[in-house]
């Protein structure tokens, strides 16, 4: 059990009957300094990270997350997000309920592999100015090779004709984060492939993350994600940050360096904050 943390959740309900589930985590003992709004990974869900998130918590972080359509306790299909321009509206509004109730603090974006990519993805669509910096961890930038390559392809055409289907992601290289958890699934929708895949090929676009500061955190044992993208994509914007730590693969967060890595992104917040 972990000691010293709030967390509260909520329901908001949307059409059709969906409702998406909401998180607030801080600690009454600790005085915020932070507004971190953070973005979970693939078939998990934002309490995956609690021992993570505790490390923010601790040093001042109040945490406002949701668990993805799809995943977690918000409805859906599971492994489907969704369309990317309503995942922005929730990430606007999940940033207005932090700035509503601590109107003095810098908001921090942070978000991890799919997480991650539907950040960078929103920073570039979305009105930003509220938002101090944002770190993304194992982000899902671009997945290469011949294999990724026809699966998109298929997946572009299905979503040409309005389809999606349900695919076991493990076929596609997607790891699990816990198997003893019922809350993790093993899914994606293909939908959800398209979406990432075409947002992450405008990532490269020159200036097309404005002055945003932004610290990418790659493992280079990743197999699920690749850190020599990351380092491709950091070359291309100067307000990219790019850390690599050499022993660390998907899961950062449960590696043997955490602490070193933790120390990284939190003194990085802190110079840009």
């Amino acid at each position: 059990m972990i000691s010293n943390l709030n967390i509260e959740t909520s329901d908001i309900d949307s059409s059709r009957g969906q409702h998406t589930c909401l998180y607030k985590i801080f600690s009454s003992e600790v005085d915020p300094t932070k507004i971190f709004v953070f973005i979970h990974g693939l078939g998990v869900h934002v309490t995956s990270y609690l021992d993570w998130l505790e490390r923010f918590v601790n040093k001042g972080y109040v945490v406002y997350s949701f668990d993805l359509p799809g995943h977690g306790r918000s409805s859906g299909k599971r492994g489907d997000v969704g369309n990317y321009y309503k995942l922005y509206q929730l990430i606007s509004d999940t940033i207005s309920r932090g700035k509503s109730e601590y109107s003095s603090l810098p908001v921090v974006l942070y978000g991890h592999s799919l997480g991650g990519n539907i950040l960078l993805s929103f920073i570039q669509n979305s009105n930003i100015s509220s938002v101090s910096c944002c770190v993304v961890t194992a982000p899902w930038v671009r997945l290469d090779g011949n294999m990724y390559g026809a699966i998109f392809r298929f997946c572009r055409w299905l979503y040409s004709k309005r389809l999606s289907l349900i695919v076991p992601r493990n076929i596609w290289n997607f790891k699990s984060y816990n198997e003893e958890d019922p809350l993790v699934h093993h899914k994606i929708a293909t939908r959800t492939f398209y979406e990432a895949q075409n947002a992450g090929s405008f990532f490269f676009r020159e200036d097309s993350f404005g002055d945003m500061n932004i610290c990418l955190v790659h493992g280079a044992q990743d197999m699920a994600t690749s850190a020599l993208i990351s380092r491709e994509l950091s070359k291309v914007h100067n307000n990219f940050t790019f850390g690599l730590f050499r022993n660390t693969r998907h899961h950062l967060q449960n590696s043997e360096e955490a602490d070193e890595i933790f120390s990284y992104i939190n003194k990085w917040i802190d110079g840009s904050v």
